[in-house]
């Protein structure tokens, strides 16, 4: 299934399961097309030309981190506390719930209970339009 067709799938109120069967939590949202500020550097933040405050040497992209275009679903967990989880973590949906591709005992080493940046920075696409910088 691609991540499209699974992402369309995937909707608030769906239990998410690991991979070896127990409940992990419920889908609480999902954000598509999302992930901008989370290809930058270690600490997320997008670094700005002009700022005197970010060094770019510490603001390595890579293809390996989730990037804009990104879709993630939030997970409400019984437990407490929300996972930001990217749609490619899940392997299907079936029987009333998303499964992921790890089992529920590897969930907390993958760090999804960090508040990802584009839950407070949404960016809007370019218009196409020329510049009008002098």
């Amino acid at each position: 299934m691609t991540g499209g067709s699974l992402a369309r799938r995937l909707r608030p109120g769906l239990a998410v399961r690991g991979s070896d069967g127990p409940q992990v939590g419920e889908i609480a949202e999902v954000y598509l097309g999302v992930g901008t500020g989370e290809a930058w550097g270690a600490v997320g933040a997008i670094p700005m030309e002009g700022a005197r405050s970010a060094d770019p040497a510490q603001y390595a992209y890579s293809e390996a981190m989730p990037g804009e275009g990104s879709d993630y679903v939030r997970v409400a967990r019984s437990a407490g506390g929300d996972l930001y989880v990217p749609v490619g973590a899940f392997a299907e949906v079936r029987e009333g719930a998303a499964v992921l591709a790890i089992t529920a005992e590897a969930v907390p080493a993958m760090q999804w209970d960090v508040l990802p940046d584009f839950v407070n920075v949404r960016s809007i696409p370019d218009s196409g339009a020329e510049s009008t910088q002098a």
